[in-house]
């Protein structure tokens, strides 16, 4: 049974990077990239591993 009265609240912290390009009037590109350290949350509640987690998101956008 898992205690979530008593376990931290650290879920953990994040931190990201972004780009954005406006190519033409009605074309855009963004993209990020992100970095996740994970907190003691993790292990005290057994919920998840507690390892770090990177991710990755790239978007285009047509405006008409």
């Amino acid at each position: 049974l898992v205690d979530l009265q008593n376990a931290s609240r650290n879920i953990g912290q994040q931190i990201d990077f972004g780009f954005f390009y406006q190519a033409t009037h009605h074309l855009q590109f963004y993209a990020t990239y992100l970095h996740f350290f994970a907190g003691p949350f993790y292990t005290e509640t057994a919920t998840a591993e507690k390892r770090p987690m990177n991710g990755v998101m790239l978007l285009t956008e047509f405006a008409f």
